[in-house]
């Protein structure tokens, strides 16, 4: 049976497919860039929250100074992308931190490469595809589907699989050096992580005061704290009832400073709509009363060992040490781990044994592939509908066919656009599902969590939303030969091969839908725009409601998610359809522009690890170049080139090699300070106000269950306003001496004080000049390194 049937039964997708998914993201770019330069001026609570916060509520840290805070956005569009170019790293590092600058690197590292391919694929490529001799029509025409097999054109395929390999191997090498200079500077600057360890798997049978005294025994006078770590959930649990008591509290304080003759009211059902009707003032001060009552109860009693110890040591060179020392022999016990930054680490999850941890992370592997094998249902049925007619010819699948014969517009609407819009709408749900799944594996960070989340949600794109669409695609081409196939089950893989560089046009729309609609969108921010709106409106009162109203958090692998994708599209079709790199390029140019504003003025995020998740996207980059490699393998072997495609093998083994070599001598530098930066660090004696803030940094219980303050969990997304966190040194001086200034549009709408920050008396003009007055000459050192350097590593 000839398998080589004419174009016109194949039913390949068309020019009219890709126009019928351009028109309607083409308009969408439009309306959003035409509304987003008239909407900005008029609501900087959602386009530039970050300065919006700064005036309105101030900062625990900055009384609201905007050095901090990048440069305000003009109001013309050419002026907004001009300033969002004249930023350099520095300057992206001081405003959003190492995690953000190296995400905004690999957006920059893919925009490189993608234009430098598809100069080559232009200029080489795509000329040797057009004059190919298998009929091919329309797009298909320029990719390696309409080269004839044998023809010695195939050579060029060859060198560009080549020439882009070493091309992305490079760039990403010059990436992990610059990820390698971060990590050296985040670490090497004066935080609390930087002289803390953390200890997992104290053996079950030793009892806390045991472990106290061996820990003290071992450690000698270099530790200056030793934590044992308890079971936090029920003091969380207090922690977050208060928390939400004090809101409320504020809420009604505000309501009555506005309106001094009526007490404010609320009813006790769900969100206020049914129950009982009380005095807020009354009900919060009472809640607040009896929580601290039983938080005091809670630090009376001892808390069920979690057999983990958090250490804090004088210096940062002995931490560095004990972190690259074993602590036994048995490697099954007190493992040891650098310590995560205090909003960065998962209390709960430090006291989970080895052997369940182990256990975790096999169920949780087998529900990820559960996942991955679920999601392929609907993906298969995605991929079909860009082969409508195809299946419409199939047996049982006849009602299909008067959808097909309705109108061609329509269906070239409905095979072109809506296969990437159900794509993209199913994929945004896949981040968030597999970072639930990493929590679920007991990791000691939320940032371990991101890194895991990220290798979940590549997997994920490499076997459903690559492999099996790609192979769905070309089935349902040839749908009507399914018959022949089962029969002959050899001849799936020549099917796999010659229909794969024709599915290019399914990622050609996906990726132009994001570039066109997605990312235009994001930047438009319509859902934030009414939702904020709507919370100031109407459910904020007190100075906390509007600040929580403009704080919008991101984590990164979120924004990591749908990059990947392109690049695992872009290294696959590099070669083979070297028009697709059009698109690509396209995405990564606006992604970086939109994503590099975004983080600059609006997005939160809750913590930094000095860009620990970039070994992870390096690993996930490597996999999909060999993925592409093998796949160039199978092309050239199927299109009756043994040569070339034999000599593809060694580049192959070349690059597991490399990418081995490198992760293997990068990975130890990036987590351990060299010797020079270590004699660089520890030049003075500590201060005893410095001492004295380490010594009680990790201690679990800081609220006595006394004060009327919010929690440092609670407060600080909300009162940093450039999003940079600062665990450092001078944490837990700042906060119980800092003199907080409301913004001026806070004083001018009558907002009152915020809670929990009182004022000392009018000595002094703010935190830093007290307590410069305080520290020593190394006190000084260490505020003036935590504010260049804690900020994300600088």
């Amino acid at each position: 049976m000839d398998l080589e049937a004419p174009p016109s039964e194949l039913e390949i997708p068309s020019a009219s497919q890709f126009l019928a998914a351009f028109y309607p993201a083409i308009a969408t770019a439009i309306i959003c860039l035409v509304a987003f330069p008239l909407l900005r001026p008029h609501s900087p609570d959602v386009y530039d929250a970050k300065r919006e916060r700064v005036r309105l509520g101030g900062s625990t840290h900055q009384r609201g100074d905007l050095a901090n805070i990048p440069p305000e956005l003009p109001k013309f569009t050419v002026d907004w992308l001009r300033l969002l170019a004249s930023f350099s790293d520095d300057d992206i590092l001081r405003f959003v931190g190492a995690d953000g600058l190296m995400f905004i690197r690999y957006l920059r590292v893919c925009f490189q490469a993608s234009c430098l391919m598809l100069v080559y694929g232009l200029c080489v490529l795509v000329p040797i595809n057009a004059s190919g001799t298998n009929k091919a029509t329309q797009f298909e025409k320029f990719s390696a589907s309409n080269v004839a097999d044998g023809s010695q054109t195939l050579w060029a395929h060859f060198a560009g699989a080549y020439l882009f390999s070493f091309l992305l191997m490079y760039l990403l090498y010059r990436e992990y050096q610059r990820y390698v200079e971060l990590r050296q500077q985040y670490m090497k600057s004066p935080t609390v992580q930087s002289y803390s360890i953390v200890i997992r798997d104290i053996p079950k049978d030793v009892d806390r005061d045991t472990v106290e005294r061996y820990l003290k025994s071992l450690l000698g006078d270099e530790s200056i704290a030793i934590h044992l770590v308890e079971d936090a959930r029920p003091y969380d649990k207090l922690i977050e009832e208060k928390d939400r008591a004090l809101f409320g509290l504020e809420s009604a304080r505000a309501k009555m400073a506005r309106n001094p003759t009526a007490r404010p009211m609320h009813k006790l059902g769900f969100m206020g709509l049914w129950g009982e009707k009380v005095d807020s003032l009354g009900h919060y001060e009472k809640e607040v009363a009896e929580v601290n009552e039983r938080i005091k109860e809670l630090r009376s009693k001892e808390q069920g060992f979690a057999h983990a110890a958090i250490v804090t040591f004088e210096t940062i060179r002995v931490a560095t040490a004990f972190q690259n020392i074993p602590m036994q022999q048995q490697v099954r016990f007190m493992k040891v781990l650098p310590a995560p930054a205090r909003t960065d680490l998962l209390w709960g999850n430090l006291g989970e044994p080895a052997v369940a941890r182990w256990v975790r992370s096999l169920l949780v592997a087998g529900v990820v592939f559960f996942v991955i094998f679920c999601y392929i249902i609907p993906i298969t049925f995605v991929a079909s509908l860009a082969n409508l007619n195809a299946l419409a010819r199939t047996k049982g699948l006849g009602w299909l066919q008067p959808v097909a014969d309705y109108n061609p517009d329509f269906t070239a609407f409905l095979q072109g656009f809506v296969p990437p819009l159900i794509t993209s709408i199913f994929f945004s749900m896949v981040p968030t599902l597999m970072a639930f799944l990493a929590r679920q594996e007991c990791l000691p960070a939320e940032s371990d969590v991101q890194s895991t989340a990220i290798w979940y949600v590549f997997l994920f794109v490499l076997f459903d939303y690559f492999l099996v669409y790609t192979i769905a695609g070309s089935v349902a081409a040839k749908m009507d030969l399914l018959k022949h196939y089962a029969e002959s089950p050899a001849e799936i893989v020549n099917l796999f091969a010659t229909s794969l560089p024709a599915q290019s046009t399914f990622f050609m729309n996906l990726i132009m839908l994001a570039a066109l609609s997605m990312q235009p969108i994001e930047l438009l921010r319509v859902g934030p725009l009414f939702v904020t709106k709507l919370k100031r409106r109407f459910l904020a009162s007190s100075i906390y409601d509007h600040l929580r109203a403009m704080t919008d958090d991101v984590y990164f692998h979120e924004l990591y998610a749908f990059p990947m994708l392109v690049f695992l599209v872009m290294c696959a079709y590099a070669s083979l359809a070297p028009f697709l790199m059009v698109f690509v390029l396209a995405y990564y140019g606006i992604s970086y522009v939109v994503s590099l504003n975004q983080l600059l003025y609006i997005y939160n995020v809750p913590f930094h690890t000095g860009a620990k998740q970039f070994p992870t996207v390096f690993r996930c980059s490597m996999v999909a170049i060999v993925i592409s490699q093998l796949l160039m393998i199978g092309v050239l072997g199927l299109k009756r080139m043994a040569i070339p495609s034999t000599l593809m093998i060694p580049l192959v083994a070349f690059t597991v090699w490399w990418g081995y070599e490198m992760s293997h001598q990068f990975r130890f530098v990036g987590n351990t300070l060299t010797l020079e930066n270590l004699l660089a660090t520890d030049s003075a004696e500590m201060p005893a106000d410095t001492r004295e803030a380490l010594k009680q940094a990790y201690q679990l219980h800081q609220d006595a269950g006394e004060g009327m303050e919010l929690s440092h969990k609670a407060l600080q997304p909300l009162t940093e306003p450039y999003a940079i966190t600062r665990d450092g040194l001078l944490d837990s001086l700042v906060e119980g001496s800092d003199d907080v200034e409301l913004g001026e549009e806070a004083k001018e709408e009558g907002m009152p004080r915020p809670l929990g920050r009182e004022r000392k008396g009018e000595e002094g003009t703010g935190a830093e000049k007290g307590l410069l007055e305080k520290l020593t000459a190394r006190g000084s050192q260490i505020l003036n390194m935590a504010k260049r350097e804690s900020n994300g590593g600088k």
